[in-house]
This record gives C-alpha cells, sequence and structure tokens, in this order.
C-alpha cells in the first residue's frame, strides 16, 4: 500500500507531457482572457476545440454587424511620373480632337439641312454687288471646315500634352516643398 502512495506522489509532482501540454494552453488562455481576448475552448490533449456550424454563424453575423468598421487610409501624392502623364495627356487630347472634328462635321450637316448657309450666300450675294465678300462664302464649306477643325485638334492635342507635362513638373518641385496633396481612401 505505502507503494502505491509514493508513486501517487511521484505523479503529482511531476507533470505529463499531455498535462504540461494543457498546462501551457490553460496558462495562455488565462493570459488572453485577462487582456480583453475570447478564449478558446480546448480538448484534453490542448488542441484546439473546432465551433459548430451554428455557434460560428451566429457569432459571425454579431462579430459582423457590431464590429464592422470600414478602414481609411490617410495617403500623400508626393510625386507624379512626368512621362505617364504626358501620355495620358496625349491620348485624351487626342480624343477630344477627334470629338471636335466630329462635332464640327455634324453641326455643319445640321446647318445644311437647315439651309442656313444657302441663306447666308443668298444674303452676302444681294448686299454685294462686287463679288469682294463672296470670297468669305467660301470659308463656310464643309471641306474648309473640316480642315480649319482639323487644324486646331491638332494644336491642341499638342499645346495640351506639353501643359499637362509641364504642370506634372510643377507639381513635382511644389509637392516637395510642401508634401503633396493627401488623400483619404476609405473601404467599402
Amino acid at each position: 500500500m505505502s507503494e502505491s502512495t509514493e508513486s501517487t506522489t511521484s505523479d503529482e509532482t511531476t507533470p505529463s507531457p499531455q498535462d504540461t501540454a494543457v498546462t501551457e494552453t490553460s496558462t495562455e488562455s488565462a493570459e488572453a482572457a485577462s487582456a480583453g481576448a475570447q478564449e478558446v475552448p480546448t480538448t484534453a490533449t490542448g488542441d484546439a476545440a473546432l465551433p459548430t456550424a451554428d455557434a460560428e454563424s451566429a457569432h459571425s453575423d454579431d462579430a459582423e454587424v457590431s464590429a464592422y468598421r470600414p478602414r481609411q487610409i490617410r495617403l500623400m501624392v508626393t510625386r507624379v511620373d512626368p512621362w505617364s502623364v504626358m501620355k495620358v495627356a496625349f491620348l485624351l487630347s487626342v480624343a477630344a480632337g477627334l470629338a471636335l472634328i466630329l462635332a464640327t462635321l455634324l453641326v455643319w450637316m445640321m446647318l445644311n439641312m437647315m439651309h442656313v448657309f444657302s441663306s447666308i450666300e443668298q444674303f452676302i450675294n444681294s448686299i454685294d454687288s462686287t463679288g469682294m465678300v463672296a470670297e468669305l462664302v467660301d470659308f463656310l464649306r464643309l471641306p474648309r471646315a473640316l480642315a480649319l477643325s482639323t487644324v486646331v485638334a491638332v494644336a491642341n492635342v499638342v499645346l495640351l500634352t506639353a501643359l499637362a507635362t509641364v504642370c506634372a513638373l510643377l507639381y513635382n518641385r511644389v509637392a516637395a516643398l510642401v508634401g503633396g496633396v493627401g488623400l483619404v481612401l476609405q473601404d467599402d
């Protein structure tokens, strides 16, 4: 009988490896609980117990509704790449130039259908008997109007591309002095 008492005493003083794992897990969960974290249930071997599907879905629904806050990130635009600004400005100004040529064509066709140009030509011919002012009516013809709008569109492409690139370079210099433009981005 004394042998069994001695063995019981020795078992209590030297814990087994499984008992050590359970004790460490219990200590960690106690520390987490004191820090305000939710305790994770464990099995006898110290492994985390898997929650049931009902408990998990109920818990996740409550957590999503109560704890969801959109994240906000504050960023500063400190540098703009002039090469990429030039490429984007070029493509946008080419699109604007094509839109200008197309708008010129549509407006000219609409005015021609309403007989505006023929009325202007008749009026000028009735006023000017010498025909000097009648030469100005040639500028109202479709080929001249499209040529003029094409020249304006090409000039816009060159000027807008150069202006956007110079503005990007100026922005980089100013941003180096004052820090740039601040942006706040938010999650949906």
